[in-house]
């Protein structure tokens, strides 16, 4: 089953700090050369096969609760730009066939909380140290073409009611980041790089960021989710609402290859 975003922003605010933004290149991002993250303390278990619940915690002070997920969805946050949100299923190959389906639950905290602006970051680093060290993770990345859309400008055009602006919040005060659920999307004091998550979400492909468009951004996009509902589709929802469109493109994506995994020993 495929890991919606949506399991991860959960309808409400992704709060920002100073997440890694995405690149047109789809580049993972890496650890600075020489420099190691790891969790003071981590339990491992395999999760009961009666637990129905699912959970994926993290606290900006270094702490990382996971229930009941697949090592799979594990790699897909760890690997994800920003942290947490996972890198998309077609974009993490290879692997044990047991990867999407064995379920685990991780306990750990790190012994000093992170730096505030690079907390989210941090604590994706220290995952994929726990997950190389307790599942022996070996992963490569290579650059594959895909087709993608690109978010560009739209034409102009009159009589658009554009809720797309600079950012009013203050960002050092209250919690800025992305938002909404099924047909909406909130913007505040976010990147137009975050956003490019949840459209490929809701169009069922890579959305890479042309815009041109650098800065914080409040707004709120507004479209139909279903084809019952009425409404603007999220394609004309992005013109008249955001002044911006989707085109046909091509780019290459860094893909995620799984060379070695195995079941983690008992704690």
């Amino acid at each position: 089953m495929r890991r919606s975003r949506a399991d991860v922003i959960g309808g409400a605010l992704l709060v920002m700090g100073a997440v890694a933004s995405a690149q047109e290149t789809g580049e993972v991002p890496a650890p600075a050369p020489g420099r190691t993250y790891a969790f003071e303390v981590a339990s491992v278990k395999p999760s009961p096969p009666e637990d129905r619940l699912r959970v994926f915690d993290f606290k900006p002070a270094g702490s990382l609760t996971a229930r009941n997920q697949t090592l799979r969805a594990l790699i897909a946050a760890a690997y994800g730009t920003p942290f947490p949100i996972p890198l998309p299923d077609e974009r993490i190959v290879g692997g044990p066939a047991w990867l999407g389906t064995a379920r685990f639950s991780i306990e750990a905290r790190s012994a000093l909380p992170p730096a505030s602006e690079t907390a989210a970051r941090d604590i994706g680093f220290m995952l994929r140290t726990l997950l190389a060290e307790r599942f022996g993770l070996r992963v490569r990345l290579e650059p594959r073409p895909q087709r993608v859309y690109a978010l560009t400008p739209a034409p102009a055009k009159k009589n658009r009611r554009i809720t797309l602006r600079p950012a009013e919040a203050d960002c050092l005060k209250e919690h800025c980041g992305i938002g909404g659920g099924p047909g909406r999307i909130e913007l505040r004091g976010a990147p137009l790089d975050l956003i490019v998550f949840v459209l490929a979400e809701a169009v069922g492909r890579p959305v890479v960021n042309r815009a041109g468009l650098d800065g914080l951004y409040d707004g709120t996009l507004e479209w139909a989710a279903t084809p019952e509902e009425a409404g603007a589709s999220i394609f004309t929802a992005l013109d008249e609402q955001f002044g911006l469109t989707l085109r046909d493109a091509r780019a290459p994506l860094e893909t995620l290859v799984v060379s070695h995994a195995e079941r983690p020993t008992a704690d």
